[in-house]
């Protein structure tokens, strides 16, 4: 007779868990993503206006250079508060997924500590019931020993 296999009744469960802990993953990776592009695009317009600032500017610039100067970075600060807004959104998004990421591995993780303590039972039962048939074996042959000699 074959030992017995251990089967876990939630088994079909477990592996739904798992595949949806992977979906968020999955999900939660091009959000990450993103969120890092908008971070980048906010530091390429610190950039620009920084180096727009420390650019020499001669002494003799006409008005019309000097104002156009001015509204290009009063746009590039626009476009840095619209994008930091942007930002501020996709990190509420972000929170929201890092808290469904929490959630999916937290059931998966409770599936999985039943299905090892139902494994450990089941383990168990076996070693106890394999010790019960080895010493019901020694005592009929001690018996059968016990019989033959007298």
């Amino acid at each position: 007779m074959g030992q017995p296999k251990f089967n876990f009744r939630l088994q079909q469960v477990l592996d739904t868990r798992v595949r949806e802990l992977d979906s968020v993953k999955a999900e939660m990776g091009g959000i990450m993503q993103h969120h890092a592009t908008l971070k980048q695009h906010i530091q390429e317009i610190d950039g620009h206006i920084e180096d727009t600032l420390n650019t020499p500017m001669e002494t003799e610039q006409d008005i019309a250079t000097m104002e156009s100067l001015n509204n290009y970075l009063h746009t590039m600060r626009l476009e840095k508060q619209k994008r930091q807004h942007k930002l501020e959104h996709h990190q509420r998004i972000v929170d929201q997924y890092q808290y469904k990421l929490r959630t999916a591995y937290q059931k998966q993780k409770v599936l999985e500590t039943l299905k090892d303590k139902q494994h450990a039972d089941f383990t168990k039962k076996i070693a106890t019931a394999e010790a019960d048939q080895l010493e019901e074996i020694a005592l009929r042959r001690y018996t059968e020993r016990l019989r033959a000699t007298s």
